[in-house]
């Protein structure tokens, strides 16, 4: 998929795709499979498409990445019980932080917007 998206001009890329769990949980109680697909959709997928779409921005000389976060990314203790939910969106507020410094230079701007 992400190699069909480097053929496609991408002005704009919005990171939406998101999940949490059903219900608040201890970690030891949430199945592996639940870790693994949080993971992978808040973490893995997000990365993949940004990093399929900036060759066609930096060549453009020109872009926009918003990325949707989580206050429970940002808060000091994270949203207790969402353990791995709060950390998988830690990561998106880092990432995006980072890569509008990497990306600021190219007339790239990367964002990242709390919901």
């Amino acid at each position: 998929m992400t190699d069909k998206l480097k053929e496609i001009e991408v002005g704009i890329l919005v990171n939406n795709a998101g999940m949490s769990y059903e219900h608040a949980d201890y970690l030891h109680l949430i199945s592996d499979e639940l870790v693994a697909k949080l993971i992978q959709i808040n973490i893995v997928s997000l990365t993949r498409l940004t990093k399929a779409v900036l060759p066609g921005m930096e060549s453009r000389k020109k872009g926009l990445i918003i990325n949707v976060g989580s206050a429970a990314g940002t808060m000091t203790i994270g949203d207790p019980l969402y353990a791995v939910y709060s950390g998988t969106k830690a990561y998106v507020d880092a990432f995006s932080r980072s890569l509008y410094l990497e990306y600021k230079g190219k007339n790239i701007h990367v964002e990242v917007r709390l919901e």
